[in-house]
């Protein structure tokens, strides 16, 4: 059985508790603000994919860049020669590039 005192002093037990809970609760939404800004540059780059209006670059585009697919395997799952889904590839990357307007 807890005495009056024990009872009493569970007030400094939660005052840490409070303490502790606020700064992870503080942590969390930094941690939030970081990742929602990153998802924000991600989608940026999925919405310029999606500018690219020849469906076969849009498609290439997305397996490699948003599914982290390789151009082999892309080729592959296509039913296209790895070089043609290469030369496609190129041709992709010059539209994203006229897209967002780099030089290289």
């Amino acid at each position: 059985m807890m005495t009056t005192a024990q009872y009493l002093r569970q007030i400094e037990n939660y005052d840490n508790r409070i303490k502790n809970k606020l700064i992870e609760e503080e942590q969390l939404s930094s941690l939030s603000t970081s990742v929602s800004a990153i998802l924000q540059k991600r989608q940026e780059i999925v919405r310029t994919i999606e500018q690219v209006e020849d469906p076969l670059l849009y498609d290439i585009l997305f397996k490699h860049y948003v599914e982290y697919k390789s151009l082999v395997r892309i080729a592959d799952e296509m039913g296209y020669s790895e070089i043609h889904i290469k030369k496609k590839h190129l041709k992709a990357i010059a539209e994203i590039k006229k897209i967002k307007g780099f030089e290289r």
